[in-house]
């Protein structure tokens, strides 16, 4: 069963985890799919954490390239913080640079 994120998305499958979140695919109300890094529950009551994770979110709001992965949302509500941006298919870096090695530029 998803479980809601804030008031506009619903959790999906955990897509990988880092020290910082989790990463799961969400969805809005219309259906359109994203990402979303939720910031680990234990860290959230770290005001220092949640400024890095905020600061984050605010210079990848103003980036814009093709090659980028666009940030589109911030989730703040009780003791949850996350950041919605694109979903990209394909698996993630750790594991392609294991299999493949080092990429070129």
């Amino acid at each position: 069963m998803e479980k809601p994120l804030g008031s506009r998305y619903r959790l999906g499958e955990q897509l990988g985890a880092g020290a910082m979140g989790r990463v799961f695919t969400v969805s809005d109300e219309g259906g359109a799919r994203y990402a979303a890094k939720v910031l680990r529950d234990e860290l959230a009551e770290d005001q220092n954490l949640v400024a890095r994770f905020l600061q984050e979110r605010s210079i990848l709001v103003g980036l814009r390239h093709p090659n980028l992965v666009a940030v589109h949302d911030l989730v703040v509500e009780g003791d949850t913080v996350a950041i919605v941006m694109d979903l990209v298919s394909g698996g993630d870096l750790r594991r392609k640079l294991a299999a493949a090695g080092t990429l070129l530029p």
